[in-house]
């Protein structure tokens, strides 16, 4: 489980309360908090990626529980971390409703897509890899275009996105 590290310090680094309170900030921080994060995510996403990919081939060896265990972790502290910093993100108020909506409303098509990148690429994938045991299964190549094709809407996603700006 040592691979898990890397994603284990990014929540340590974004430590917010839970559930998160109210921050009042300017328009001009609250758009640059969003812009940051979604950067971010989208970087973070791709270290995941590659740490599945760096230990896959290592796990298989390992047999059927290290995998799952070693998965399981990963998909815990991925969860905790989003959910973590978007109730953050949505606790900050700029005192106006008209563009905190405009805000919500931009962000959520890479939400949307944050989403299928975990749940119809992640979990498809690693359910394929963990139970696969050989490396040409139909299954593990249809849950790795699985993960490929929601990778890429979510990297188009984070490109698209348009955080209005202030004033």
């Amino acid at each position: 489980l040592k691979g898990a590290d890397a994603l284990g310090k990014w929540t340590a680094e974004t430590t917010v309360q839970w559930p998160a309170k109210a921050q009042k900030t300017s328009p001009s921080e609250a758009s640059l908090t969003w812009r940051r994060h979604i950067r971010k995510t989208v970087k973070d996403a791709a270290e995941l990626k590659v740490e599945w990919t760096r230990h896959g081939p290592d796990l298989r060896k390992k047999g059927h529980f290290p995998r799952m265990r070693y998965l399981n972790h990963l998909g815990r502290l991925w969860e905790d971390r989003m959910a973590r910093d978007r109730a953050a993100l949505d606790a900050l108020t700029t005192g106006d409703a008209s563009f905190d909506q405009r805000i919500r409303i931009e962000t959520k098509s890479f939400y949307d897509a944050l989403d299928g990148y975990y749940t119809n690429g992640w979990a498809v994938a690693m359910d394929a890899f963990a139970e696969s045991n050989v490396i040409d299964e139909p299954k593990l190549k249809a849950g790795k275009a699985a993960f490929k094709k929601t990778w890429k809407a979510l990297t188009r996603a984070g490109k698209k996105v348009k955080i209005p700006s202030a004033g």
